[in-house]
């Protein structure tokens, strides 16, 4: 669910339970637009898909795999199973790398070599490896 006006990014990542008052609405969409500050309202242009007509990216309900998952909850899993088994001393972060380094691609994987995974990426708010 897209979050309301209300520093985006810190009530995204810190709030456990959502409150009603703060989900995006098409009016507080349109202030968010308006204040062209993308950091903080997460919104950087309006959606071309509010240019159909009986719809709205406020009350679209549809979940959305890219960026439900792929972008954003899947980055977290791998977070915590990896911090689980280095914490747990199954493996360290330079085995882990390691591994993922030596493993043998396919020639068509070969195009898409994931990144090492660091500290500060396992420590971190961040999604970039």
């Amino acid at each position: 669910m897209l979050v309301g006006s209300v520093e985006y990014t810190g009530i995204r990542e810190k709030s456990k339970l959502l409150r009603p008052s703060l989900l995006r609405t098409v009016e507080n969409y349109q202030e968010d637009l308006g204040t062209n500050d993308a950091s903080r309202t997460g919104i950087r242009v309006e959606s071309i898909l509010n240019t159909l007509p009986y719809f709205h990216v406020t009350s679209n309900f549809a979940a959305d795999f890219m960026h439900d998952c792929l972008e954003g909850l899947c980055h977290r899993v791998i977070k915590l199973v990896i911090n689980h088994g280095i914490n747990s001393k199954l493996f360290t972060l330079i085995s882990l790398n390691f591994r993922i380094h030596s493993h043998k691609l396919g020639k068509y994987e070969k195009k898409n070599i994931p990144s090492p995974f660091t500290k500060s990426y396992l420590e971190g708010e961040s999604h970039a490896g």
